[in-house]
C-alpha cells in the first residue's frame, strides 16, 4: 500500500516511486487519471504530510509528461490517515506547482465522506454544502465521485463499502447527486 503521507524517509521513497510507476503505466496505456489515497501522517502532522504527498505527486507528474491526471481520493479518516477533510485535500493540492496543477485534482468517495463525519444524508442542501466546501478548499470541483454506501455509522472512520441503498447512507442521497 502506498503511503505518500508517511514521515519515514525509506517508506516515503518507496511510496513516491510506486506512485510514479503507476503514472508511467497509466500514461503508457492512455488512461485519463490515476486515483490514490494519500496515506497516513505517521508523525501526526497533517500539514507536513500534505507537503510530502504533494512532493510525491509533483515528482510523479514531472517524471511522466502527458495528459494523465493524478487524483487524490478523500479518506474515511481512520487513525492518522490524511485526506479526511476538505481542508486536508485542499492543502495537498495547494502545494502542487502551478505548471502542474491542471494535471492534479481530487475525487470524493461517498462512503468515505459519510464515515469521516460529513452527513450527506441530512438533506440535499447539506450535501450541496459539503460538495461546495471541497470545491472551495481545492479550488475546483471533484474530478470523480466514487459511489458507495457505507456499512459504518456516520463519523465511524470505517472504510467499509456497501452496495448503493444497502448501508447507512440509503438511496436518497444518491438520487440527489
Amino acid at each position: 500500500v502506498l503511503s505518500c503521507a508517511t514521515a519515514e524517509p525509506d517508506k516515503w521513497a518507496r511510496a513516491a516511486a510506486g506512485l510514479a510507476k503507476e503514472m508511467e503505466r497509466s500514461t503508457t496505456l492512455g488512461v485519463g487519471g490515476v486515483c490514490f489515497h494519500p496515506g497516513s501522517a505517521s508523525d501526526g502532522d497533517p500539514k507536513a504530510a500534505a507537503e510530502r504527498v504533494a512532493r510525491a505527486m509533483t515528482e510523479a507528474l514531472r517524471a511522466n509528461p502527458g495528459t494523465t491526471r493524478l487524483l487524490v481520493e478523500n479518506t474515511a479518516g481512520a487513525g492518522k490517515t490524511l485526506g479526511r477533510t476538505a481542508a486536508e485535500v485542499g492543502d495537498i493540492l495547494s502545494h502542487i506547482p502551478a505548471e502542474l496543477r491542471a494535471r492534479a485534482g481530487y475525487g470524493l468517495d461517498t462512503c468515505h465522506l459519510y464515515a469521516s463525519g460529513y452527513d450527506i444524508t441530512e438533506s440535499e442542501s447539506r450535501f450541496r454544502e459539503i460538495l461546495d466546501e471541497f470545491e472551495a478548499a481545492a479550488g475546483e470541483p471533484p474530478s470523480f465521485i466514487h459511489l458507495n454506501d457505507s456499512a459504518g455509522e456516520l463519523g465511524s472512520n470505517r472504510d467499509r463499502h456497501m452496495l448503493l441503498g444497502e448501508g447507512n447512507i440509503g438511496t436518497e442521497p444518491f438520487r440527489w447527486l
